[in-house]
């Protein structure tokens, strides 16, 4: 019996072998590892990515909905028209594809909530001023662009909240 412990402890062949296959079982579990963080780290980007986009979106919607509504009023040509009412159309299914991707975030659907009111109230509010037959009367004009433009800018900067608290998660989600 001593023998075969001698003859195994002096086998060098046998004692790289085996250290090897540690150092390869070792290496192809941390691998496996990194790989998986990857992916979930990936995923993450993609997911943060796509809320960002609707978010983006949906201040490109209103803004087209706002510039084509100028154009009407000015020119009073329906082409206007047209894309102003495809636009204003397109903002509440974005809004709602941004919720769904945020449902597991309650901060974030607080947010939604919020700008999907703002959305609504700025979009009746171009609405309103699109519906006039004629040239809209100096002073409620004034007074219009002036509700109209506090709207945006809650909006923008409700937008801009969503889109710094995704870039906060992502970090998070990162470092971890």
């Amino acid at each position: 019996m001593e023998d075969e412990s001698a003859e195994f402890a002096g086998n060098p062949i046998d004692i790289i072998f085996i250290i090897g296959l540690v150092t390869l079982v070792l290496t192809g579990a941390m691998s496996y590892i990194t790989a998986r963080k990857l992916m979930v780290v990936s995923h993450w980007v993609a997911h943060t990515n796509e809320v960002q986009t609707g978010l983006k979106s949906v201040f490109g919607a209103l803004a087209d909905a706002e510039t084509n509504q100028r154009g009407y009023l000015l020119t009073r040509n329906s082409r206007f028209l047209e894309t102003y009412k495809s636009s204003s159309a397109s903002i509440q299914p974005t809004i709602n594809y941004i919720a769904t991707l945020t449902n597991d975030n309650q901060s974030q659907q607080t947010r939604i909530a919020q700008l999907r009111d703002l959305a609504n109230s700025r979009v009746s509010q171009l609405a309103q001023m699109s519906q006039g037959h004629g040239a809209p009367v100096a002073e409620n004009l004034a007074s219009q662009i002036e509700k109209n433009e506090l709207t945006g800018v809650a909006i923008r900067a409700k937008l801009a909240e969503m889109e710094d608290e995704e870039s906060r998660l992502l970090g998070i989600r990162i470092a971890d």
